[in-house]
This record gives structure tokens, C-alpha cells and sequence, in this order.
């Protein structure tokens, strides 16, 4: 009888420490599976802003034309205007393609710390798990 009890704690043990692992394992794939999903989004939202801004900046061209031939059809106080606006709307414009460009270089150098990041703190995170499902399996 005892031989009986001592084989069936250990195949219970045995059966729980598998449990164990295979909640911890499903655990790290759902993990793996959020994450990857969340930079599948952020991807995502990167590559709509950029074709926004540069949807933008299209538009924009063709009105800056039409701007530049009205201020050379102006004289005195009309022209000085025309032209300031249109010294201000290239500055922005500037600005704005330097943004476009920070946003397709940094975009991914963000994702990337990102991910370090947040890797880094799923690693705590499933170290945590293993600590509270080791104990639980001591237990």
C-alpha cells in the first residue's frame, strides 16, 4: 500500500510539474504572440502616418505654385505678403520633411527599443511566473 501511495504522489507530482510547464509555456506564447502583434500595429500606424505626411506634402505642392504665380502677378504690399507667406509655408514644409524623414529612420529605432524594452520586462515578467509556479510546484 504504501509503495501504491508513494507511486501515485510521485506520478501526481510528476503530472503537476508537467502542468506547470505547460501553463508557463503557454503563457510565454501568448506573450510572444501579444507582442508581436503589438509592433505589427505600431508598424502599421508608422506607415500610415508616413503616408499621410507625404499625402500632405503632395497636396501642398501644387497649392505653393499657384501661391508663387499670384505673388508674381502682385506688386508692392500684396507681393511682400505673398512672398512672406511663402518663405513661412517652405520653412514648414522644411520642417515637415524633416519630421517624414525622422519618422522613417527613428520609426524603427523606436520599435526596436521598444521591443528591448518591453522584452526585457516580459523577461521579468515570466521569471515572476516561473518563481510563483516553482514555488506553487514545491508546494
Amino acid at each position: 500500500m504504501a509503495q501504491r501511495t508513494l507511486a501515485l504522489s510521485l506520478a501526481l507530482l510528476a503530472l503537476a510539474a508537467c502542468s506547470d510547464s505547460e501553463a508557463k509555456e503557454r503563457l510565454r506564447t501568448n506573450a510572444r504572440a501579444t507582442w508581436e502583434s503589438a509592433l505589427e500595429v505600431a508598424e502599421e500606424l508608422r506607415v500610415e502616418a508616413i503616408a499621410g505626411i507625404e499625402a500632405g506634402l503632395a497636396e501642398l505642392e501644387p497649392r505653393m505654385q499657384e501661391l508663387q504665380e499670384y505673388a508674381a502677378q502682385k506688386t508692392g504690399e500684396a507681393r511682400v505678403a505673398a512672398e512672406q507667406l511663402l518663405a513661412d509655408l517652405e520653412q514648414e514644409r522644411t520642417a515637415l520633411r524633416q519630421r517624414l524623414h525622422d519618422l522613417r529612420t527613428q520609426g524603427a529605432q523606436t520599435v526596436e527599443r521598444l521591443k528591448a524594452e518591453t522584452g526585457a520586462e516580459l523577461d521579468r515578467l515570466n521569471e515572476r511566473l516561473d518563481e510563483l509556479l516553482g514555488r506553487k510546484a514545491q508546494s
